[in-house]
């Protein structure tokens, strides 16, 4: 259990500091390749969250194994239970797309205030400032969900 509340309390504080670099970092500096470092740490954010939540559930027993699918696990097996809503869990397949594009990604670059990700096929993907305030608020609200879960008193 201490190593659940260690992930989430770096999760936390992860969530904190891309917090502060949305909200006061960017706008100061305006360094458009911030966005890159910022879609990374939410990718990395979520992960943890998920993690977290699949070591809970697998210590308790209610899942088996979590080592490979872990979105699909969570999604399946614990969003209902941690009062995640379909619209949260569309958000998170949408922010594991996005970065999967960024992972196979030849080509990237950003343009007016946006990070556009270029794939092989030469489509196009941007992520703009206000996308990335929507995921982080996202993960906040489901961090939040899941430690109220995790850190309530077993009776």
């Amino acid at each position: 259990m201490a190593d659940i509340n260690e992930l989430l309390d770096k999760t936390e504080h992860s969530l904190r500091t891309v917090d502060h670099m949305i909200y006061i970092t960017y706008p100061l500096i305006k360094e458009n390749l911030l966005l890159k470092k910022v879609i990374e740490q939410l990718y990395n954010i979520a992960n943890n969250i998920i993690e977290a939540t699949l070591q809970y559930e697998y210590m308790y027993k209610r899942i088996r194994s979590y080592q490979e699918r872990k979105f699909d696990i969570f999604r399946e097996r614990c969003a209902s239970r941690f009062n995640i809503s379909t619209e949260e869990i569309e958000i998170l397949k949408e922010l594991f797309g996005i970065m999967e594009k960024h992972k196979e990604s030849s080509f990237e670059f950003t343009r007016k205030d946006r990070l556009v990700i270029m794939s092989n096929n030469l489509r196009t993907e941007s992520i703009g400032l206000e996308q990335l305030k929507k995921y982080l608020n996202m993960l906040k609200v489901i961090l939040k969900k899941i430690k109220a879960i995790i850190n309530k008193p077993l009776i």
